[in-house]
């Protein structure tokens, strides 16, 4: 049994059907979705942009964009979900990267996201779904298939991988479809035409402020 949802937040799909039957045999490409069951409680650290992404948005802009309440923010912060740029300043990779973990933790546990997202952060996976998001076409299938009783993600962008990541004939399981490519293609596009060009706000170093040093004049005594 799965759940095929739409990530836009104005038209969610909550039935629940079979799966339909699709010919061809399923991917090998273990490269083209991923199965994640990783211990919890560990940090993670942002994908940075590329070195030549000099396009970026206001802090109060990505979270607009992303739907992410700034309260929510600093709680994925508290928890070791370190989202937020020091400069205030996100670049389209870092504001794709915010939409995806928006949308994966609509659907698990904080817990289980800071796990699964480091993993593929280190596996050099994240980087890769972030330049799909990037170049994703109108037509272009995009979805995630979550588990959210195991944890479990996978990213299914051909009809193969999607029959491989919801066939579990050995351990049958509930998954979750979300379709998230019109909200991905939304949030770049928005992206593009609302960002600065040119170069990033300066970070502001931590620490107290230079006290100034009033000058004590000598008075004369009568």
């Amino acid at each position: 049994m799965f759940e095929r949802v739409s990530a836009l937040p104005v038209a969610v799909a909550t039935g629940r059907r079979r799966f339909p039957a699709i010919t061809g045999k399923p991917s090998r490409n273990v490269r083209g979705f991923l199965l994640l069951n990783c211990p919890i409680g560990q940090k993670h650290t942002m994908v940075h942009d590329a070195p030549d992404d000099i396009s970026w948005i206001s802090e109060p802009r990505m979270l607009g964009l992303c739907g992410l309440p700034r309260s929510t923010r600093q709680s994925w912060e508290r928890a070791g979900l370190n989202v937020g740029d020091a400069g205030g300043a996100y670049g389209e990779g870092a504001v794709l990267e915010i939409a995806l973990l928006v949308i994966i933790r609509e659907h698990l546990g904080l817990d289980e996201i800071i796990g699964a997202w480091r993993d593929l952060t280190s596996s050099g996976v994240a980087a890769e779904l972030i330049n799909h998001a990037r170049c994703l076409r109108e037509q272009d299938r995009f979805d995630l298939v979550l588990e959210p009783e195991h944890a479990g993600i996978r990213v299914a962008r051909t009809n193969a991988e999607l029959v491989a990541a919801v066939r579990h004939p050995g351990a049958p399981r509930p998954v979750v479809v979300v379709d998230i490519a019109e909200r991905i293609r939304l949030v770049r596009e928005s992206f593009r035409r609302l960002a600065t060009h040119g170069s990033r706000p300066q970070v502001k170093r931590p620490g107290r402020p230079r006290s100034k040093v009033t000058p004590i004049r000598e008075g004369i005594s009568s």
